[in-house]
């Protein structure tokens, strides 16, 4: 079996800075999880971002990361 590692979108909750580094809430088709937001420090709460290993890695628009959470929940189609 091959392990591959999966990006995927979230929706940032709360944003909080401690002795200079910024992590925070994201939530992930309804899961709430902890996130580094390191290489987004302006990023905002209500933005969408993509999360890899615990990190926020890029911004996303509202449509499509719900677009591709769909896709990865196999709710295409439906």
């Amino acid at each position: 079996m091959r392990l591959v590692c999966v990006a995927i979108p979230g929706l940032v909750l709360e944003i909080v800075s401690a002795d200079g580094v910024l992590t925070g809430a994201v939530e992930v088709d309804g899961q709430r999880r902890t996130a580094s937001f390191a290489f987004l420090p302006d990023v905002v709460v209500g933005e969408y971002v993509v999360l890899h290993s615990g990190y926020a890695v890029a911004r996303l628009d509202e449509t499509d990361a719900l677009v591709t959470l769909d896709l990865i929940n196999g709710r295409v189609g439906e």
